[in-house]
């Protein structure tokens, strides 16, 4: 499970934000045996409710709002209910993705609850099964918890969230990967390259040493707000300055 959480955070977030249209069409078509999930909710690791939900392939999300009102929840677990009626849930392998929220904020969950759908046919296809795990454990433990180690006394999530801050700091501490070569891959199956799509701020921020090291999910454009009386006073003594520009 070393360093999987990588690889696979690269390619569900490029489902979730370059492919979901592309494929849309070819999923229409699909029946019940892509569209029930069961879905389990646990508060301090108990089981605590559990339910099966429809997703609809014309909308890409699931049809039963009230997942979204769950008022506390530490982690769900989504399986296909073809799957755990051939096997025991616990026999299959599971995908964990570690979340940024608190307790009561599941809701924030749902786009990549609704995108599981997707992932979980791109691999059915490739002859895999498994369930998907988030879990809530709030921006520490993303951030620095010691993951996958070598001894295995630490959790090994699939999928972590991570701000720019924290991806320097998992950077500096070889716990990131380089995806290079994937972004070249998504190059020649698209036409178009990653650089591009990203504006310049964001495009340094992910790109460290020459090597991709992330996939952004949320774009954080900042204002910036400079003094035009410094600038002016700094003119008018003979300086060479000039605004930044807008």
């Amino acid at each position: 499970m070393e360093y999987i959480f990588r690889i696979l955070t690269f390619e569900l977030l490029f489902i979730l934000l370059f492919n979901l249209s592309k494929i849309h069409a070819q999923f229409e078509t699909y029946n019940d045996r892509y569209s029930k999930y069961n879905l389990e909710i646990y508060g301090d690791d108990k089981l605590i409710d559990e339910f099966t939900i429809n997703y609809n392939f014309s909308i890409n999300k699931f049809e039963e709002n009230d997942i979204l009102d769950l008022p506390y929840v530490k982690y769900v677990r989504i399986c296909n209910e073809y799957d755990i009626k051939e096997k025991n849930k616990d026999d299959i392998e599971k995908m964990i993705l570690w979340d940024t929220n608190e307790l009561d904020e599941f809701y924030k969950s749902i786009p990549y609850l609704n995108v599981f759908p997707f992932w979980y046919i791109n691999q059915k296809e490739k002859g895999k099964t498994f369930c998907f795990i988030i879990e809530n454990v709030g921006w520490t433990k993303n951030a620095y918890d010691i993951i996958c180690d070598k001894d295995k006394k630490h959790p090994c999530p699939n999928l972590i969230l991570i701000g720019t801050t924290q991806l320097t700091y998992r950077h500096k501490k070889n716990d990131v990967v380089n995806l290079n070569k994937y972004i070249d891959d998504f190059y020649r199956k698209n036409g178009v390259s990653f650089g591009s799509l990203l504006n310049k701020y964001s495009y340094k921020d992910y790109r460290i040493d020459n090597k991709w090291l992330a996939i952004p999910v949320i774009v954080d454009i900042r204002a910036l707000r400079f003094n035009t009386t410094t600038f002016d006073y700094c003119h008018d003594q003979g300086y060479n300055i000039q605004y930044p520009p807008v």
